[in-house]
Parts: structure tokens; C-alpha cells; sequence
């Protein structure tokens, strides 16, 4: 119940964002470069991490394997993205969520 609020609400937050914020069209359209594509991914993933230590609330959104390199999270990040263009209107942030979520859930 805790994850799923903890979701809920950063997925509410994101979606809040100013209008100048990226949307996943835009990170679609970075992501035709695979390097600027691990770069944004990489980026969203250690804002979110970040953020949660700020919080002092453990990552159970989605754990990352420790193999996992920006070039994992680019490939994760923009299938995800080409297999959800219903989503693209949502901020890239929130789409990254949902792609690692998807890619590398929590076992508990």
C-alpha cells in the first residue's frame, strides 16, 4: 500500500510540472541519438533516486540489477516509449518511472 501511494503521488507531482518540462514526445525525438537517450534515462533515474533520499524513503518503485548501465536504461527507456505513444503527453520523468518500474520491479 506504501509503494502504491508512493507512486500515485510522484506520478501526480511529475505530472505538475511546468509546461517547459520535457514530455515524452520530446524524449522520443532525443532518443533517435542512442547516446542522448542513455543520457536522459540515466538522468531521470538518479533525479528520482535522489529525490527519495531527500525523502530518506527506499527506492521500492523499482530496483535496478547491477549490470544495468545508461545504455540498459536508454534501450529500456525508449522501447518503453515506442510501445506507449497513447502516454507521450505525460512528462518524460514520469515515463522513466513507469519504464523502470516495468523493466526492473521490486521482489518482495
Amino acid at each position: 500500500m506504501k509503494k502504491l501511494l508512493l507512486l500515485i503521488l510522484l506520478s501526480i507531482w511529475f505530472n505538475q510540472a511546468q509546461a517547459k518540462a520535457m514530455d515524452g514526445k520530446m524524449a522520443l525525438a532525443f532518443c533517435n541519438d542512442t547516446i542522448n537517450c542513455a543520457l536522459i534515462a540515466s538522468s531521470y533515474s538518479d533525479g528520482f533516486s535522489y529525490a527519495l533520499m531527500a525523502l530518506r524513503t527506499e527506492n521500492t518503485v523499482y530496483c535496478m540489477p547491477s549490470g544495468a548501465n545508461t545504455g540498459v536504461l536508454g534501450r529500456v527507456f525508449k522501447q518503453y516509449l515506442l510501445d506507449n505513444p497513447d502516454k507521450l503527453h505525460f512528462t518524460a520523468a514520469s515515463l522513466a518511472v513507469n519504464a523502470f518500474s516495468e523493466a526492473f520491479p521490486c521482489v518482495e
